[in-house]
């Protein structure tokens, strides 16, 4: 509240600065907040796009189907070739220009670029010309915050130098996480990486805790972060090796532009051979210019590097388990741990558990909150909103824990119960939700039966199981009588 109203004092006339600055910054603010929702359907040559076209225009396929079925880029094709939103700058030139310029609904294309032909359907685009324009478009708000942040930050940063205002820091902790601040703002992590790893391992390699945990917990988000770009680099320079052993000399000594030429030549043959080979070279060179042309230096590079990777992971492990020793509910600490030693029964309980917690639970507790999820999520990927928020987390816990906990003969038997309880407890909240059409909710009342069958065997005396399962039982009976057509004579 104080902030809002020493912002509300400094910054005066906003509507006014906000034109001026729009007109002086026109080409930016465009770019920066135009937007287009879009999905596409990839295809590798412009026959069958037309094909295709044809099609979809005539109905005989709609737009989500034909992409599940016939893009080639397989990421969106799951989407129903949805895109989401994107901006300027976010596709190759070809297609953005496309799609900024098309009018929602209908469908453009074939539209050429690098990667094939796309077929393009625009969902809602937000694009001006004008500060009114932009004013009465779903951008203004973002701008007008944005602004308004940036110039409040301005006026801060001033006042504090003219005022000669600073702080000092008595808290350890905070000292700690001031000093990381510091370092991550200015992207020199690797060094202060090494310098926590000497403070926190001892000769030996086990941990040495002097106080607080938080170096520890440091430790763990950065080598986490420098682990995965050192994957990266690893299985660049995998490939790269690959295909030096694999590229024929007589193509790798073309130029790119001459490989480039090359490929946009294949573009409607039919020798998947022949084109591979361009597609190799094209990506060799690209490695090339990255880590440079001899290959006995590429081998030396791979070799530190995946020294360097094993001997950072083997340190990131023992930390990981380090803090989840001393916190083990953490739903951080597990995400973490559940990386690290994905095996273990207790940890794959309480790693699902924490999923199931965090991310379903709150939306089968509440109908009107999956509801307004569903909504959402359906501007981005359709009819295929709900299994993507429910359905496929659900059926990967539930893969989970049969396989390291139910049917596991090293899992003890109280994380077999509660593995049990956890997917009864989410079959049933399945099955009560409004709306559904009685052969789902069948569907989801026999999955409560299973696990209630499950939990008898490891509970036989208990009777809160027996009554549920008796409940359950007959409610698929009541179903079935209300689905089963009446006899005639």
């Amino acid at each position: 509240m104080l902030k809002e109203k020493v912002q509300n004092d400094v910054l005066k006339d906003v509507d006014q600065k906000l034109k001026t600055y729009f007109e002086e910054n026109k080409d930016e603010i465009k770019n920066k907040y135009e937007r287009v929702e879009a999905s596409h359907i990839l295809l590798t040559s412009e026959a069958s796009a037309l094909e295709l076209k044809n099609e979809l225009l005539n109905g005989a396929i709609n737009f989500s189907d034909a992409a599940s079925e016939f893009s080639i880029d397989r990421n969106s094709a799951v989407l129903g070739g949805s895109l989401g939103s994107f901006g300027h700058g976010q596709m190759v030139k070809e297609f953005e220009d496309a799609a900024f310029s098309a009018t929602p609904g209908e469908i453009v294309g074939p539209v050429e670029t690098k990667y094939g032909f796309h077929l393009i359907k625009v969902a809602t685009k937000t694009v001006f010309d004008t500060f009114d324009e932009l004013k009465s478009s779903s951008a203004y708000d973002q701008f007008k915050n944005d602004y308004e942040s940036d110039e409040f930050k301005k006026w801060f940063e001033n006042y504090k130098n003219n005022e000669k205002f600073g702080y000092v820091i008595n808290d350890e902790e905070l000292k700690i996480y001031n000093e990381f601040k510091k370092v991550q703002n200015a992207g020199n992590t690797d060094e202060y990486l090494k310098k926590l790893s000497t403070t926190i391992f001892n000769e030996s390699g086990g941990i040495s805790v002097e106080g607080s945990y938080l170096p520890i917990a440091i430790f763990v988000q950065l080598s986490d972060e420098k682990l995965n770009n050192l994957k990266y680099e690893l299985n660049d320079l995998k490939e790269m090796k690959k295909l030096s052993e694999t590229t024929p000399a007589t193509i790798l000594s073309l130029s790119n532009e001459e490989i480039e030429k090359k490929l946009s030549e294949l573009n409607d043959s039919t020798d998947t051979k022949l084109k591979d080979l361009y597609s190799d070279a094209k990506k060799l060179k690209e490695y090339q210019s990255k880590y440079g042309e001899d290959i006995n230096s590429v081998n030396e590079l791979l070799e530190t590097k995946q020294k360097e990777f094993d001997e950072l992971n083997s340190r990131f492990a023992t930390a990981v388990k380090f803090l989840y020793n001393m916190m083990p509910y953490s739903f951080e600490v597990l995400n973490y741990m559940y990386r690290v030693d994905s095996e273990n029964p207790e940890v794959v309980l309480r790693y699902n558990e924490g999923v199931y917690t965090h991310n379903l639970k709150p939306l089968l507790d509440s109908p009107s909150t999956l509801q307004s999820y569903l909504d959402y999520y359906k501007q981005q990927l359709g009819d295929n909103a709900r299994m993507f928020l429910i359905d496929y987390p659900l059926q990967k816990i539930e893969r989970d824990l049969n396989t390291k906990i139910i049917n596991a003969t090293n899992a003890a038997t109280d994380l077999k119960v509660s593995a049990l309880y956890l997917l009864v407890d989410a079959y049933e909240k399945l099955a009560s939700l409004p709306d559904q059409n009685n052969i789902l909710v069948e569907l989801y009342l026999r999955g409560e039966k299973r696990y209630l069958n499950e939990l008898k065997k490891l509970l036989p005396n208990d009777n809160d199981v027996a009554s549920k399962l008796e409940f359950v039982e007959k409610q698929i009976e009541e179903l079935q009588q209300e689905t089963t057509p009446p006899a005639t004579e």
